[in-house]
């Protein structure tokens, strides 16, 4: 599973928030509220995560392994 989502900016990028949030929530509604990280780190121990854009968008890939 590859999920794609925004994330709010941390440290000096925090006001840039302001503007983002409504134009995620109206564009794409999306809801900061929610942690998909960690909901897929409970169904995919070895998520991997890569963050872009100062940490304000991430893809998370998740593979579940056949064992036999």
């Amino acid at each position: 599973m590859v999920i794609c989502d925004g994330h709010l900016f941390q440290g000096f990028l925090r006001p840039l928030n302001a503007l983002i949030v409504p134009l995620y929530r109206r564009l794409a509604c999306w809801d900061q509220r929610k942690d998909i990280i960690a909901e897929m780190k409970s169904m995919f121990p070895g998520l991997a995560v890569q963050w872009f854009n100062s940490g304000s968008l991430y893809i998370a890939v998740g593979v579940i392994s056949k064992q036999g």
